[in-house]
């Protein structure tokens, strides 16, 4: 039913072909048995339940699979993701810019898994990660087969430290961490937790070289895997004009590329800058129209 995605079903998660390029989509639907699918969000308008601690999870299993540097470099072009969508809703819907978002309306967007993860990486960081793990583990098996709301979690985590680190002033805890601007915030807090990446490093040299009029490094971009390469993409947005991303496909021709991930994130550089000649505009109909139009 998903020749392409991937999708979390209790019991019989579903892996498309996308997996091959992108195997971190593997861990996160498989965290999803536990975030998600044992635990899940009360209602659509706290779907950070779901994808946020999903997402924080994916990075765990990432970091033990593959480096530290692959996950970070995964969650880094996701928090820009994340980025772009909080710009965009700024103005016309800044509800959809919390991860508790107040009345009925709401948004698929990344915000809720970017956002999310780094709430939970912020109490990870806040409790220390012993503690916390302990907290996290008490959290799933409290909560097995349940659904999960702000007030719920909040109670949860005022009696756990109470009774495992003796913290019974929880209020002053909230106001430290500036949980209730975590949740209800329109902006990511000032204790926003950070990450760094060489990989990103070496992606970031690449867009400097072509967004500065010098010839990148092809044969080092050519050798990067799939990944990498659609962080590079997912990266480039924003910052290369017409002109350069032309000289991009001049240079690495992604306009024929075979993978389905790159085709994907190349037409989303070219639609932003307006780069859309007659071979970009077939790759446009055949990859997204025609192909999801396919599977009805």
């Amino acid at each position: 039913a998903f020749p392409y995605g991937a999708m979390e079903h209790p019991c019989a998660s579903t892996f498309g072909s996308i997996c091959n390029e992108e195997p971190f989509v593997i861990p996160h639907e498989l965290a999803h048995s536990w975030t998600g699918n044992d635990i899940t969000n009360c209602n659509w308008q706290q779907f950070f339940w779901n994808e946020g601690a999903t997402t924080f999870l994916e990075y765990q299993i990432s970091e033990k699979i593959w480096d530290a540097d692959f996950a970070s470099m995964i969650f880094l072009s996701l928090i820009k993701e994340a980025k772009e969508s909080m710009e965009q809703f700024e103005k016309s819907n800044p509800e959809f810019l919390k991860l508790c978002v107040d009345g009925t309306s709401y948004a698929f967007t990344t915000i809720p898994y970017a956002k999310g993860a780094l709430f939970f990486f912020m109490l990870q960081e806040a409790m220390g990660r012993d503690v916390f793990w302990r907290f996290f583990k008490d959290y799933m098996t409290v909560f097995f087969q349940n659904t999960m709301s702000e007030e719920r979690f909040l109670a949860f985590l005022a009696a756990w430290l109470e009774k495992e680190q003796g913290l019974d002033d929880f209020g002053s805890f909230v106001q430290k961490h500036q949980i209730g601007e975590w949740l209800h915030g329109t902006k990511l807090p000032s204790n926003v937790p950070k990450f760094h990446s060489k990989r990103v490093d070496a992606i970031e040299k690449e867009i400097e070289k072509l967004t500065n009029g010098k010839m990148v490094d092809r044969k080092k971009i050519l050798g990067w895997d799939i990944t990498t390469q659609g962080s590079f993409l997912s990266l480039l947005r924003g910052k290369a004009t017409k002109e350069q991303v032309a000289s991009l496909d001049a240079q690495i021709d992604y306009t024929h590329a075979s993978s389905m991930v790159l085709k994907g994130k190349w037409i989303a550089v070219c639609a932003e800058v307006g780069y859309l000649p007659s071979e970009v505009q077939a790759l446009l109909i055949s990859h997204l129209i025609k192909r999801n139009s396919a599977y009805g």
